[in-house]
């Protein structure tokens, strides 16, 4: 029967364990392709406990043959991996050689050359299209296709809408070969670029110390401003405090029994003396209830 889905199920059982495994090429996630999946359920009679979902592990130990479809783990019916391109250049600017290896399933020649050349993620894709590795990559998605058709006796029917590798469209292709032609990607100009980026990011992070500087001093500068007004008109401080994220003002924040408070005509003649022109533009007083 011919299907945009394929679904197989094995269980393999003996006295020290159970291990059930279910492995689907399909779009069970509705996101516009197949992709493959393997998972299972394992039960351990010997030690007691069980597990569920990604058990590769278990599965790799226990039925090896299974090895292409781990390995094809949430890639699509090409075989491409989860978004090729984005995750495949962040694990090799971020990630440990073995997991970008493991990711991208390329050889440590091919590593070396990746991490060596691709400076940015039109180049890595440019890479990855001369370098045949999305070719290689359908041919092991065919060849597990095939596989898992032998043990359904099913025909899988690609209905994909979209996969997870997009090639380089023409003027992409053409600006990596004029790049390439003009010395772009050499090694010296690579360093060079990183070192300005360096350079850049160091002036953008100073310039960020500097603002925060000022910021903290204009914070306060607006609090001594305030306070020595109010020291000035007879007020007393210790039952005052200056919000300077409100710009407000506030008499009686603390209870009775640790400051003596404010009286309202205490407030009241303090507000008639203010003299706003010496404070910071829209400042506002309040007065808490006594409590």
């Amino acid at each position: 029967m011919k299907s945009s889905e394929i679904k197989y199920r094995t269980v393999k059982t003996t006295d020290e364990y159970s291990l059930k495994v279910c492995i689907r090429l399909s779009d069970d996630c509705h996101n516009g392709h197949a992709d493959f999946a393997i998972t299972g359920d394992f039960y351990d009679y010997v030690n007691g406990g069980n597990s569920s979902g990604c058990i590769h592990e278990e599965i790799r130990q226990y039925l090896p043959q299974f090895q292409p479809f781990i390995d094809l783990h949430l890639c699509d019916a090409k075989g491409a991996p989860m978004f090729a391109q984005v995750n495949g250049f962040y694990h090799l600017r971020n990630s440990s050689r073995e997991m970008t290896m493991k990711e991208l399933r390329i050889t440590d020649q091919e590593y070396d050359r990746f991490f060596r050349e691709a400076e940015d993620q039109l180049y890595f894709t440019y890479l990855l299209q001369t370098m045949d590795i999305p070719a290689r990559w359908e041919e092991e998605a065919r060849a597990a296709i095939r596989q898992l058709e032998e043990f359904t006796g099913d025909t899988f029917v690609d209905r994909s809408e979209r996969y997870q590798f997009t090639p380089l469209t023409d003027e992409e292709f053409q600006l990596i070969e004029t790049r390439i032609a003009e010395g772009y990607y050499t090694p010296a100009n690579i360093r060079k670029r990183k070192a300005a980026a360096i350079r850049a990011k160091n002036r953008e992070e100073m310039a960020e110390l500097r603002a925060e500087a000022r910021n903290a001093k204009l914070k306060i500068d607006k609090k001594l401003q305030v306070n020595l007004l109010v020291k000035k008109l007879g007020m007393p401080l210790d039952n005052f405090i200056y919000y300077d994220h409100n710009n407000t003002g506030v008499f009686n924040w603390l209870p009775n029994s640790l400051r003596k408070p404010v009286t309202p005509e205490q407030f009241n003649d303090f507000l008639c003396r203010v003299d706003y022109r010496k404070l910071p533009e829209g400042i506002q007083f309040q007065l808490k209830p006594a409590s």
